[in-house]
């Protein structure tokens, strides 16, 4: 089912995934806030940096997560605190 690589292929793969990714943020960053840009390259990783902000923007914020508030009456623990733990 599943084919076995060797375990160097695995660690290269790591290694440069995890350079790429300090790379592309290094690009995102001098796009933002550095002096001297990156010409197209910074602009190309700011954009795709930039997708899931603009998916979200687009679809709108969600609602599904908030809660009517059932007792508006109530500000908070309103009763007698415990001098003594109690089982």
């Amino acid at each position: 089912m599943f084919k076995k690589i060797e375990i160097w292929i695995l660690y290269l793969t790591i290694l440069l995934s995890f350079l790429f990714a300090i790379g592309f943020g290094a690009l995102v960053r001098q796009e933002l806030v550095g002096l001297t840009k990156a010409g197209w390259a910074s602009k190309s990783a700011l954009f795709l940096a930039e997708i899931p902000r603009n998916i979200k923007r687009i679809i709108g914020p969600s609602l599904d997560l908030t809660l009517e508030d059932r007792f508006p009456s109530l500000d908070g623990f309103d009763g007698n605190f415990n001098i003594e733990e109690s089982y």
